[in-house]
């Protein structure tokens, strides 16, 4: 960074300079306008990270409602099949294949650059399908660990 300075003329009204006085006065270190002009700026710019920050809260929110309807959907679905319980779900062809989908999803949508011919998929070996039969037993509730 430069230490020059360069001069600038600012026209204040005087709604705008008891602001910078009562800055001046309350906030210890502000002993000049252009310490409170620098200081007003720096929290504009802090409350509109703020505002970011709450529209990213407020949408995380509604994935993580979405995630949870799906969630529920799922576990209804296979309530319906007769599928009483999983097992360790991370070797089952469902989850190998849901999340395989899933990361082929991401990586489309974070590419920057896409090819109409062909799409950005990761290559990966397709999943062998694993029938085994499954214990049945009675649901004692839908909150299975996944």
């Amino acid at each position: 960074m430069s230490n020059e300075y360069i001069g600038k003329y600012i026209r204040f009204t005087p709604t705008t300079i008891e602001i910078m006085d009562e800055l001046i006065q309350n906030k210890p270190g502000i002993k000049n306008y252009a310490e409170a002009v620098r200081y007003a700026l720096l929290s504009l710019s802090t409350n509109q990270n703020d505002e970011n920050k709450e529209d990213l809260t407020r949408k995380l929110n509604a994935m993580s409602k979405n995630i949870d309807l799906l969630t529920e959907m799922i576990a209804g679905g296979f309530h319906e099949q007769g599928v009483k319980a999983i097992g360790n779900i991370d070797e089952t062809y469902i989850y190998q294949d849901a999340k395989r989908n899933v990361e082929n999803k991401i990586q489309r949508s974070t590419t920057i650059r896409t090819n109409v011919k062909r799409s950005n998929v990761i290559p990966s070996e397709p999943i062998p399908e694993v029938k085994e039969e499954v214990k049945q037993e009675k649901p004692k509730a839908f909150n299975w660990p996944i």
